[in-house]
């Protein structure tokens, strides 16, 4: 894959319909080329609490408000970022079945009345 370049940047032809990625030697930084926009975005693996990997995307900026260089800039930084603090929700803790039919059944079943039966 070639290093972008502001002068290939331009030279690229808009999409005629959807959108289309073009790659950058710098893993995770690519060009998505729409109908009427160019725009620069960062794309990285990371670890949730439960050490599960999730892609994380980030878009940095439209072509030609953002040069090629600063762009792979800011694409380093924020990757970098996203691999330090993970960047996710605060999430619910993942429950077994059992533990979720524990907490229905002392918390959630006796406020709404359920029957015997249904229980």
């Amino acid at each position: 894959m070639p290093e972008l370049s502001d002068r290939m940047v331009e030279k690229l032809p808009f999409a005629a319909s959807g959108q289309y990625a073009v790659r950058d030697d710098l893993p995770g930084f690519f060009l998505i080329v729409g109908k009427r926009a160019k725009t620069y975005a960062a794309q990285c693996d990371v670890k949730d609490d439960l050490g599960r990997r999730r892609t994380k995307r980030v878009t940095l900026g439209r072509f030609p408000d953002l040069s090629v260089k600063q762009a792979r800039a800011k694409a380093k930084a924020e990757m970098g970022a996203l691999q330090v603090a993970g960047r996710f929700e605060a999430r619910r803790k993942e429950w077994t079945l059992g533990e979720a039919w524990e907490h229905m059944r002392d918390f959630e079943l006796p406020r709404k009345g359920s029957r015997p039966r249904t229980v």
